[in-house]
């Protein structure tokens, strides 16, 4: 069974960049989902059990981090990987994200290594 992974990411542009990317990186045996705002991923994921998110934080309606406490605090949710990429620079915000339970977390612009990298710690 192939995996399925959320992107969340109010740029139709970035979520075909990042669908590129995992393509390129070596990931063809998965099914790509899409959200445009935490809101929409949340509907997804009841519809259809992913097994990795990778999201933005800046969006209209709900936000990455709104996106991440709603998983977190519930069961069913609260263990699916999640990795953050945007473009907020705060230095402490790789500890904050850390402590509310993120998995990852990649600064645009980012090199496709990089989420390798990040995917091949979580086992993806």
């Amino acid at each position: 069974m192939s995996k399925t992974i959320l992107i969340v990411d109010d740029s139709a542009t970035q979520r075909l960049m990042l669908k590129k990317i995992l393509k390129m990186i070596g990931l063809t045996d998965i099914v790509i989902k899409e959200a445009s705002n935490g809101k929409e991923a949340l509907e997804v994921i009841e519809n259809h059990p992913v097994s990795l998110i990778l999201t933005d934080l800046n969006m209209p309606t709900m936000s990455g981090e709104e996106l991440i406490a709603t998983l977190k605090s519930q069961a069913s949710t609260c263990r699916l990987p999640i990795i953050v990429i945007t473009s907020k620079g705060a230095e402490n915000m790789q500890v904050e994200m850390t402590e509310i339970g993120i998995d990852g977390i990649l600064m645009k612009p980012f090199e496709p290594e990089q989420l390798a990298t990040l995917l091949q710690h979580l086992g993806e």
